[in-house]
């Protein structure tokens, strides 16, 4: 938008345009601006009332099950978690992993952690 505005100036300065046509065109980019400024106000005020879950707390309250999960289950269910998880596990050394997984769906990030 700024640029825009800068370049009909300089337009302007070199008597390339009718004086009208370059005013109207001001006009107009103004007016596109403050449209993008109330609709950008108004999307954070919409996220700022948005109700979004604590995923953070519900980890958290889910953890103990995953626990006692993992200490009853066998070697083919674990891998079998791992492969629904879409996570992989990778050996580095005796003592380090790294942990490879799509985090947000099927198009997700991929994310590698290491301990």
């Amino acid at each position: 938008m700024q640029h825009a505005l800068s370049k009909l100036l300089d337009d302007a300065l070199s008597d390339g345009f009718p004086e009208a046509l370059i005013e109207q065109r001001k006009r107009d980019l103004l007016a596109e601006r403050e449209r993008r400024i109330a609709e950008r106000a108004d999307a954070l005020a919409r996220l700022a009332t948005t109700d979004v879950p604590d995923l953070e707390a519900a980890i958290a309250a889910l953890a103990p099950t995953v626990e006692r999960a993992f200490t009853a289950a066998t070697s083919a269910e674990l891998r079998e978690l791992l492969e629904v998880l879409r996570v992989e596990i990778h050996p580095i050394d005796r003592d380090t992993v790294r942990l490879t997984g799509v985090i947000g769906g099927s198009d997700g990030s991929v994310v590698t952690l290491s301990r």
